[in-house]
């Protein structure tokens, strides 16, 4: 069985198993380099390259690929999601820096995580080597974290296992174990209770407050709601959790600040705790469009899809204007099979504001199911430019390429969705 292999001076991982869930076939855009080894999926905030031969690093942008020898650099606010040409999925948090090899003769992809968190996951195992400071990582399979901080490797496998192993020494790691080595240490299993917690940046947090100036109570931090939404749209969940406690000490009652915790706990499946909170934002301001858009989020999630339509239509009752809520109202009257209405609900989103991922995601999706093809596929491919980081749009574009009779470029498609998509135990 081949294997994928992460070396450097110090320590190496070898991850055993594969998820099978699509064949995949890339596409090549043009390269400076014969064969390009990444291709940028998504990208948000600031992303530079640092490009073989140029003196200066400059923004990378969505569909840029990569060559031997190039470094790519997240910063302060940003993450960006590459696909690597041996068919693995790589996420990048900020403050991430990896530099790109020439894969070595046994080995057919090689990469060096210099700091920061990766995310790696792959549906077919190719041989792979990723090195850090402190130990290297050899990798037969599927998915993973690596992260390079303070004078130390950590590493976190969720499928397969992993032998990880330095000149200090070696264990072999099974899925749901985590290891951490230091310089000139061995490397020795860390018990963590939650693993998943630590890729949280990577999860999709759905908006549910509309664009523009919030009216914001006496006493409570200015402008607070767009800086904790664009928190939210690149993984910062921490921050965003941060600024919102600080809201409730100071207003307890804020139905806002209690509707962003509610879909902050479903992003991360806790299903109790998002229905209790949304319900409690609902009680503290019973007129709030958000409050009841943040309540049927928690109620699909726990298969209530009847009081989710009717919160959500009690949403767009109080704010006739609300795009976001005419978008979830969509949304659901798709999963009842009201397939006209869901496409008079879509239409009503994308009037009030084009300029909105979810919208144009409604729009595609309502079109789809009316087998207007090439309709919905220019609804999806506007929402991903605006929304990079949404699964959706890429999953809709993919049905829609599929049904087209493009299907390689609709399994591309829908296993991007899938690595935008990661699944929270």
């Amino acid at each position: 069985m081949k294997r994928f292999r992460a070396y450097r001076p110090g320590m190496s991982f070898c991850l055993a198993g594969a998820l099978s869930v699509f064949a995949f076939t890339a596409s090549a855009t043009a390269a400076t380099c014969p064969q390009w080894v990444a291709k940028a999926v998504s990208v948000q905030g600031s992303v530079l390259a640092q490009r073989t031969g140029e003196e200066q690093p400059l923004p990378a942008k969505r569909n840029d690929t990569f060559c031997p020898g190039d470094k790519i650099r997240v910063e302060e606010g940003g993450r960006a999601v590459l696909l690597l040409s041996n068919e693995t999925f790589l996420r990048l948090d900020q403050n991430t820096t990896i530099r790109f090899y020439e894969p070595e003769k046994e080995r057919n992809f090689l990469l060096d995580l210099l700091d920061g968190a990766a995310y790696f996951i792959s549906r077919t195992p190719k041989g792979f080597k990723c090195t850090t400071p402190y130990m290297n990582a050899g990798v037969e399979g599927t998915e993973f974290l690596l992260a390079v901080a303070g004078g130390r490797t950590f590493l976190s496998v969720f499928e397969g296992t992993v032998l990880a192993e330095n000149a200090f020494g070696a264990l072999r790691l099974a899925g749901g174990q985590s290891a951490v080595a230091e310089e000139g240490k061995p490397p020795v299993v860390r018990i963590v209770a939650r693993p998943r917690d630590a890729v949280h940046w990577t999860l999709y947090y759905p908006p549910i407050l509309p664009p523009g100036p919030p009216e914001t109570p006496p006493g409570i931090p200015g402008a607070w709601q767009p800086r904790v939404s664009r928190l939210l749209a690149v993984g910062r969940v921490d921050e965003a959790g941060e600024e919102i406690a600080e809201v409730l000490e100071k207003a307890p009652g804020d139905s806002t600040a209690l509707a962003l915790q509610s879909v902050i706990a479903v992003a991360q499946n806790d299903k109790e705790k998002s229905q209790a909170l949304a319900r409690k934002a609902v009680e503290t301001d019973p007129r709030s469009a958000s409050a009841r858009i943040a309540l049927s989020y928690a109620q699909q999630a726990g298969f209530d899809l009847t009081g989710a339509r009717a919160s959500v239509e009690e949403a767009v009752s109080l704010e006739p204007g609300n795009a976001l809520a005419w978008a979830r109202l969509s949304e659901l009257r798709m999963s009842s099979g009201n397939l006209d209405e869901a496409l008079e609900a879509a239409n009503r989103a994308a009037s009030l504001d084009p300029g909105l991922a979810r919208t144009q995601t409604v729009l595609g999706f309502a079109r789809l199911a009316q087998v207007h093809l090439k309709d919905s596929r220019e609804a999806f491919e506007k929402a991903i430019v605006l929304d990079p980081a949404d699964p959706l749009p890429r999953l809709g574009l993919g049905l829609a390429r599929i049904r087209e009779g493009d299907l390689a470029g609709g399994r591309t498609e829908i296993e991007i969705a899938a690595s935008l998509a990661p699944t929270i135990h």
